[in-house]
């Protein structure tokens, strides 16, 4: 429950960063991209991003550009909230706990992203 939640909350806090923050906006031209992120035992959100806009959902998307498949929430969580987001995930990829469906250039993006809210 924990993570579907962190999910929620990052569509919320991007919805508002691409309103208020210029920097946020500039990064999401020309961009067309369909991203889930989900967990094995249930827990799924995908996120829109096109026409400098950001989309949230529950759920699983149908055609994803890029999924990230977290072994449980749990690890999905703790991967969302930990203080070095960026290790959190290495660490995740280095002992299989993610898998990473699609365009890794996409997670680069993403992740460049995520640095700006």
């Amino acid at each position: 429950m924990k993570f579907k939640i962190v999910l929620w909350v990052l569509g919320r806090i991007m919805a508002r960063a691409e309103k208020t923050n210029p920097a946020f906006k500039d990064k999401l031209k020309n961009q067309d991209i369909t991203m889930e992120i989900k967990s094995h035992d249930g827990a799924a959100r995908h996120f829109i991003f096109k026409e400098q806009t950001v989309r949230s959902y529950p759920g699983p998307a149908h055609q994803p550009n890029l999924s990230l498949n977290f072994k449980n929430s749990h690890i999905g969580f703790n991967a969302f909230t930990s203080k070095d987001k960026k290790k959190a995930m290495m660490n995740c990829i280095k002992e299989k706990n993610i898998d990473i469906e699609g365009n890794t250039s996409t997670l680069i993006w993403f992740q460049s992203l995520a640095k700006l809210i």
